[in-house]
Formats: C-alpha cells, structure tokens, sequence
C-alpha cells in the first residue's frame, strides 16, 4: 500500500476512535466535512479495489 494510503487510514482510525471513546469534544463541523468531501472519494476508491478483486 502506498504511504499516502497508510497516512488516510490511520486519519479514518482517528477519527474513528474520536467517535467511539468521545475524546473531548466532537467537532460537528470536522465531521460534517469528513462526511461530505472525504468519505465520498474514499468509498470510490474502495468500490474500485473491490472491482478490481472480483
């Protein structure tokens, strides 16, 4: 995987986390973000290394 991939994944798992364990205060703005401009490429991505695997 290249590195710019690893850098994403371990951005997805803070959040994640962030989420999951309630670290200080969830930013609805930061998530609103993630949400509408990262997750949809994300998945794109994702559909096409699942296409690719079929």
């Amino acid at each position: 995987m290249r590195c710019w991939a690893w850098q994403r994944c371990s951005m997805i798992i803070g959040m994640r986390n962030r989420l999951v364990h309630g670290y200080d205060v969830i930013d609805f703005d930061l998530l609103w973000d993630t949400v509408t401009d990262d997750l949809p490429p994300l998945i794109a991505a994702l559909q096409e290394i699942v296409r690719k695997k079929e």
